[in-house]
């Protein structure tokens, strides 16, 4: 235990009561995993909100709920008696925004989404509105705020990338190609930013533009991709490179032939698995060469039905008194 640790508990210890400091003590566990053994993070959150409900310590309980253990469920709940005390802040209002749009209730998402930004026009907020108004089938509103949020520090290209995917639900063909050329340039990590040569490429290939689909795709690597996962780019290189793709699809079958034989001759690598769990990845196996086996034939009648997904933006940290991303201490703006 950290001697800075050790402060906050015993000042806690004197002062049980003191919202602030169990804030304080709950957040030094929260940013210190290594301390935590027993939820101590989670439990000083609880103890806060049970000994007052105020706009800090419910939106805090919430957070810790939904963000580190999925209880959308709980974490709504609370976050209503949070909107009932009638927050400053935008941090209750984007946290359940952000659940509802996760939960795909985008007309609840919108909702509050709107009230968020009326009190902070972050990018992450005006990014979301525009996921969800797409989802309603509201283009040319999700176009405005993709456009918006484009221009607000978009440094992972997300609601670049949301534009590229919405002008093509628009038919606007032209502004599509336009967006796609300026993800290509932007990229600067393939392998860590969010929207990478795949994502871009399959916008292509719903385009029909299968050169520059199969091109993205063989830059970046086949190997870094399975065609059964991306039906889209799958097409795409039976369409231009036939050879190559049945290269690739050979290459997929015999990695899990080899698999399955490792398996079947309790091989090393599979030491932890037990002789049902191996019975059960053998079948799973077969199933995959099956599938793979399939495509071609499945090509042969027609393009894919491919469904191009946007990307929520990342709320951000929304804990009150979180040192580390300069959040305020309390509610009171």
């Amino acid at each position: 235990m950290s001697a800075q640790l050790k402060a906050l508990l015993s000042k806690l210890e004197n002062a049980p009561n003191d919202l602030d400091l169990i804030n304080d003590v709950a957040m030094a566990y929260y940013q210190n995993p290594e301390w935590v053994s027993d939820d101590e993070d989670l439990k000083l959150f609880e103890r806060a909100y049970n000994t007052k409900k105020t706009v800090k310590t419910t939106n805090n309980l919430a957070w810790q709920l939904y963000f580190e253990y999925g209880n959308a469920e709980r974490s709504l709940q609370i976050l209503n008696e949070c909107l009932a005390l009638h927050p400053s802040s935008h941090f209750p209002y984007n946290q359940v925004g952000y659940i509802q749009l996760n939960l795909e209730n985008y007309e609840e998402a919108l909702k509050y989404l709107k009230l968020a930004e009326a009190k902070s026009n972050s990018r992450d907020i005006v990014n979301n509105i525009g996921v969800a108004y797409f989802y309603l089938g509201k283009y040319d509103e999700a176009k405005y705020c993709f456009l918006k949020a484009s221009n607000l520090s978009d440094n992972e290209n997300i609601s670049l990338y949301n534009l590229a995917v919405t002008n093509l639900a628009l038919k606007n063909y032209s502004e599509t190609e336009d967006q796609l050329a300026l993800l290509v340039k932007n990229i600067s990590n393939e392998f860590l930013d969010v929207i990478c040569s795949y994502e871009i490429a399959s916008v292509y290939a719903e385009m029909g533009q299968y050169d520059k689909a199969t091109e993205l795709v063989i830059e970046l690597g086949l190997d870094g991709i399975d065609l059964s996962d991306w039906p889209e780019l799958g097409y795409s290189l039976y369409k231009v490179n036939p050879q190559l793709f049945n290269e690739t699809i050979y290459s997929l079958i015999e990695e899990r032939k080899e698999w399955i034989i490792e398996l079947e001759n309790d091989h090393e690598d599979w030491e932890d698995y037990t002789e049902t769990e191996k019975l059960e990845r053998i079948e799973e196996l077969r199933d995959e060469i099956n599938v793979r086996a399939g495509l071609k034939s499945k090509f042969e009648v027609g393009k894919p039905n491919t469904n191009l997904t946007l990307f929520n933006e990342h709320c951000g940290c929304l804990l009150f008194g979180c040192q580390t991303h300069g959040n305020p201490k309390d509610d009171a703006i």
